[in-house]
């Protein structure tokens, strides 16, 4: 679709994670869907912003399929929602801390549920509903995310919100870790949303 990125295995990509971790500056990294990546059909800011992100995660083997990856490894990582578990239990074991942003009341609840039941020991320093922060409200979002300074902001919002609201606030945020978990992504292994690639394809 005319989107280029750059894809690492889940080892692969946890080393590039540690190494963002001990960097200063906020580090953008993406979990691409099929629908993100017809959506940049759409957009050109949108298709740049993700062909920028310091890191890219395939969230779906469909994708994989269709850029012609047949590693039965890399498919199955992306099959098994592999990468966010991993790096979650990662960041349990090394005592660093996160940030959570929903889109919705709800949303947030549900999410922070589940993370506190899957990772007990995770330190979660705070729980922020983006519709609760429209307009005005959005540089007193960015100054409570600072307050914290967690290191990592885990936001499950749907593109291309998530991606505008990290790359406009990438110089303000204090943080060193943006991850762009997107809607509909489970932070346990096994469970995502899987959608077919090639169906949504056809439909557009």
């Amino acid at each position: 679709l005319g989107v280029r990125l750059e894809v690492f295995e889940t080892e692969e990509a946890l080393e590039k994670i540690k190494e963002f971790l001990k960097e200063d500056g906020l580090r953008i990294v993406g979990m691409v869907t099929s629908a993100m990546l017809l959506a940049s059909e759409e957009s050109e800011e949108f298709r740049q912003q993700l062909e920028q992100l310091n890191l890219c995660v395939i969230r779906e083997r469909e994708v994989l399929e269709a850029a012609g990856i047949t590693k039965a490894e890399r498919l199955w990582e992306a099959e098994e929602n592999w990468f966010l578990p991993e790096f979650l239990e990662y960041l349990e074991k090394s005592g660093k801390n996160l940030v959570l942003i929903a889109e919705t009341a709800e949303e947030k609840e549900q999410l922070s549920h589940e993370l506190h039941s899957t990772y007990p020991q995770l330190e979660v320093a705070g729980c922020f509903c983006l519709k609760e922060a429209e307009g005005e409200e959005a540089d007193a979002l960015i100054n409570q995310l600072n307050a914290i300074s967690a290191d990592v902001i885990l936001a499950a919002l749907p593109s291309p919100v998530q991606e505008d609201f990290a790359y406009r606030s990438r110089s303000k945020l204090n943080s060193r870790l943006w991850i762009g978990m997107g809607k509909n992504c489970s932070v346990q292994k096994g469970k995502k949303g899987r959608q077919k690639f090639l169906e949504r394809l056809l439909e557009k």
